[in-house]
C-alpha cells in the first residue's frame, strides 16, 4: 500500500464526493486493497471489474466498456487527476454490473482521509 500525505486531503475528500454521488473510482495503482486501478477493469476471466465486452480506448486517455446493462467509463493515463502521491479517476455508467461495490471503496478511502488527517 502507499504512503500518503496530508497533500492528498482534498483529492481523497473528491474521491468521497465521487462515491457519495454514485460514481465509482480508480486509482492508477495500489492506494488501499480494497479501492479498484485502472487496470482491475477488463473482459477477461477472473478480472477484479468484469465487463462484458473489452475495454476500449477512444483517445485521450478516455476508456469504455460494454456490460451487461450499458456501459462504463473512465479516463485513464495522463487524462486521470493528479495529487500528491497517486493518481485517480471517476469510474462511472452501469458500475454495479462490474461487480464494484461503492460501500466498501467508500469506506477504504475514509479510512485513508482518516490517516491522513492523523497526521496533523
Amino acid at each position: 500500500m502507499k504512503t500518503l500525505t496530508m497533500d492528498d486531503r482534498k483529492d481523497l475528500e473528491a474521491m468521497l464526493d465521487c462515491l457519495d454521488n454514485g460514481r465509482g473510482v480508480l486509482t492508477a495503482g495500489e492506494i488501499h486493497e480494497d479501492i479498484p486501478t485502472i487496470h482491475d477493469v477488463s473482459h477477461r476471466p477472473g478480472t477484479r471489474l468484469q465487463t462484458a465486452g473489452e475495454v476500449r480506448h477512444l483517445g485521450m486517455g478516455y476508456f469504455t466498456a460494454k456490460t451487461t446493462n450499458g456501459e462504463v467509463n473512465f479516463d485513464g493515463g495522463g487524462a486521470m487527476r493528479r495529487s500528491k502521491s497517486f493518481s485517480w479517476c471517476p469510474f462511472t455508467g452501469q458500475i454495479e454490473d462490474t461487480g464494484y461495490c461503492l460501500v466498501t471503496v467508500r469506506i477504504a478511502v475514509d479510512q485513508l482521509l482518516q490517516e491522513v488527517e492523523g497526521m496533523n
